[in-house]
């Protein structure tokens, strides 16, 4: 509104600019969205860009990964490790320590630490990645049964087949749920 004063060369009073100048950032929802909400009409620009810095950080750390993707399939595991590592930790910070989308980041990192025989590395993230999956999706979902299997994967290659087995099969009977017992 200031600019297009000057433009027009409109003469404002002072207390006008003032106002506009201090409202600038702050934006008026319908009233029927501010009734549905239950919340005020008036949404202020930080709440705005935090939420969509929030989507940008994840953007950042998909991406991130992607590219440490690319690194990890040339066998380039130390260029892979630190982006990793980075998309991890915006994802920990944008989304807390529990959410079902580190799991992914978890994973791809456990898969790393495994792949370089980082084991004991390895197992505490596939470990973590269990513990988060239980919670979300769920203790019947294939998303369980594909980080079962990673663990028991790790374990098999350590000779500790004891330990893997429980984990296939609970990991079968997960699959067998959801997707039927002839899939």
């Amino acid at each position: 509104m200031i600019e297009f004063c000057k433009k027009a060369k409109i003469l404002a009073p002072a207390h006008l600019l003032f106002l506009v100048s201090a409202l600038q950032g702050v934006y008026l929802l319908p009233a029927s969205a501010a009734a549905e909400n239950d919340q005020p009409p008036i949404v202020s620009t930080t709440e705005r860009r935090e939420s969509s810095q929030t989507a940008a950080d994840v953007q950042l750390a998909e991406e991130l990964n992607k590219l440490a993707d690319q690194y990890a399939g040339q066998g380039s595991y130390t260029q892979a490790e630190p982006l990793y590592l980075r998309a991890l930790a915006i994802m920990e910070k944008t989304l807390g320590p529990a959410h079902p989308d580190l799991a992914d980041s978890l994973n791809i990192l456990a898969l790393l630490y495994h792949t370089q025989g980082r084991d004991a590395q390895a197992e505490a993230l596939y470990k973590r990645v269990i513990a988060i999956t239980e919670k979300e999706p769920g203790p019947n979902h294939p998303d369980l049964a594909t980080s079962l299997t990673n663990l028991a994967g790790l374990y098999v290659t350590q000779g500790r087949y004891a330990q893997a087995e429980p984990l296939y099969q609970r990991a079968l009977l997960i699959r067998e749920k959801a997707l039927g017992p002839e899939h």
